[in-house]
């Protein structure tokens, strides 16, 4: 199993329109020594796999998010399992084929002979077609296995010349695909079936070697593969199903799925119908040396200035010692390298300096990136939108970027500074993100934002909600922060034939007091926006009390997102 630069594609659609956005990564298992993906059970939900690091099999269980060790079986001697159900397993070796009883270990139900001369290489299960797909003598064969033997089994007619020597195969949609061996420790995988050898091309990894890959179902994949020497790893990647554009989604599909589906997929659900959350290993560079952006004592303005630089460069961070705060570049292991970075940064109005980090040549980052793009919701194109992020306690802007179309925004923070984000494009409904830091900091890792922005649609009615529109426990007035939003908002109010502003609460209080509280802030809100050149009587205020919560009210996080107001929109 050696593959560089893993290229995959969902089944569903012609080749030639291939894209597919990963959305969810999940570490599942480190080891030293490279990782055996074998297959994946989707009626039992378990990912079976081996590493030399243990001599059992190993699967992990996605329903209970653990790896467990199945003792009872010898993972050093075979090259492929599957299991069949509870009971029955399907084990591969080099010459030959058995199946093994769970409840029986004697009884063992040998399908291919080492007599019958075949070199199987690589065995998978198709879910969608119920067949088993192996590599015999180089050749693909679909067969049709059950516990008490091989039903049939057909040689794929591939007319295409493959352009090296497969070495495993998985299979997905009833079609295989094939890693090549082309020389050099190298592979590529490919489509095959009796039309033509596609090559794939979507990377799941830039710089991952010996990658296998196995499918759970549309949505779920399995992924092994090394990093660099001596990091191997097995990942659960959630992602789109097959699409119209280069990072496009399947958003009906999205939408259809069921918190529980999600559920059963991942242990706590990470997607919801607006907004994809991952967090990915961050990249700061190695080495002594780095340019040196700002040193400050004032967090605002590390803030303000790392999320300036790291629009030049995405590896910039900030390190803090003592109560001096570090702006600094990607940390290098050559001083020119650095150098180049400072002339790189000259070049975007950004003054540097090479320095030699010395004895803190070990530090890590002491902010948290946030790396954000945006799609239409319906068609899962790439939009162009401007955004706005502030401190919330000093009411400071940190950054404000016009994003073109294609392109990912970069913003950095500091733990226990609460930020907030307003996304606005031309066409589309605002959206809004409010981040309470109250979590630890997790050094060297990057959060992955992907937000879905709905269109305005004429003439129909449209709704939202400003999550940076907020309101304290049992109060009405609208904080400076919440001013800065409804400022950002205002065009789309001005323009718009009529205007709800709809107030809501929490569940602590009476009905009555709640009644009366939504109805204030609503009012609020509609003062505010008519005091800065919004036509009076363009704008109808309702209050919901706490009939309508988004969040729970168990607990204060969620009973803060219930104090909001819903803004109606003709």
């Amino acid at each position: 199993m050696r593959i560089l630069g893993l290229i995959l594609v969902f089944m569903g659609i012609i080749p030639c329109a291939i894209s597919q956005t990963i959305l969810v990564e999940k570490n599942i298992y480190n080891s030293s020594k490279p990782i055996f993906l074998h297959s994946v059970n989707d009626d039992l939900n378990e990912v079976f796999f081996s590493s030399p690091n243990t001599t059992s099999l190993l699967y992990y269980s996605i329903k209970e998010d653990k790896v467990i060790e199945d003792k009872t079986v010898q993972a050093s001697r075979f090259l492929g399992y599957v299991k069949l159900n509870e009971v029955y397993s399907l084990v591969q070796y080099e010459d030959r084929l058995d199946v093994k009883n769970a409840l029986n270990k004697n009884e063992l139900n040998t399908l291919i002979h080492p007599r019958d001369n075949y070199n199987i290489t690589s065995i998978t299960y198709d879910n969608e077609s119920g067949k088993f797909f192996t590599l015999s003598n180089s050749r693909v064969v679909s067969m049709e296995i059950n516990e008490t033997g091989i039903l049939s089994a057909d040689t794929l007619d591939l007319t295409s010349e493959l352009p090296g020597k497969p070495n495993r195969i998985s299979s997905y949609g009833g079609k295989p695909f094939l890693s090549i061996d082309h020389g050099l420790d190298l592979s590529d995988i490919y489509l095959v079936d009796s039309v033509k050898s596609e090559k794939l091309r979507y990377p799941i990894n830039y710089n991952a070697r010996n990658v296998a890959i196995e499918f759970l179902n549309d949505d779920t994949l399995f992924v092994s593969r090394n990093l660099r020497p001596g990091e191997n790893e097995l990942v659960m990647i959630y992602a789109s199903n097959i699409a119209r554009s280069q990072d496009s989604l399947l958003h009906d599909k999205i939408n259809l799925r069921t918190q529980e589906q999600i559920d059963s997929i991942k242990a706590e659900a990470y997607v919801n119908a607006m907004e994809f959350t991952d967090t990915v290993s961050r990249d700061i560079g190695k080495g002594r040396f780095s340019t040196l952006i700002k040193r400050t004592n004032d967090a605002i303005i590390a803030m303000t200035t790392l999320n300036a630089a790291l629009e030049n460069n995405p590896r910039s961070f900030i390190s803090k010692k003592d109560s001096v705060f570090f702006v600094l570049g990607p940390k290098r292991s050559a001083p020119s390298d650095a150098k180049l970075d400072s002339l790189y940064f000259a070049e975007a109005g950004i003054a540097s300096s090479m320095i030699d980090l010395g004895r803190d040549s070990a530090i890590l980052p002491n902010d948290v990136v946030i790396r954000l793009k945006c799609l239409d919701k319906a068609t899962g194109e790439y939009v162009g939108f401007n955004v706005d992020y502030y401190d919330y306690e000093s009411n400071t802007l940190m950054k404000s970027a016009k994003i073109q179309k294609g392109e990912v925004c970069y913003f950095s923070y500091l733990p226990k500074y609460n930020l907030g984000l307003t996304i606005t494009a031309e066409g589309y409904l605002p959206h809004s993100i409010r981040f309470d830091n109250k979590k630890r900091l997790v050094q060297m890792k990057q959060v992955e934002k992907l937000v879905m922005l709905r269109k305005y649609q004429e003439g129909l009615v449209n709704s939202f909600n400003l999550n940076n529109v907020y309101f304290d426990f049992a109060k009405w007035d609208i904080t400076s922060v919440a001013t800065r939003e409804l400022d950002i908002i205002k065009p789309m109010i001005q323009n718009a034939e009529s205007v709800t502003i709809v107030g809501h609460t929490d569940a602590v209080g009476s009905d009555t007091f709640n009644q009366e509280l939504s109805l204030k802030r609503a009012k609020e809100v509609r003062s505010f926006l008519e005091k800065n050149g919004i036509p009076k009587g363009l704008i109808k205020i309702s209050g919901k009390g706490e009939k309508e919560p988004i969040a729970t009210n168990k607990t204060e996080a969620g009973r803060a997102k219930n104090r909001r107001c819903e803004f109606i929109i003709l």
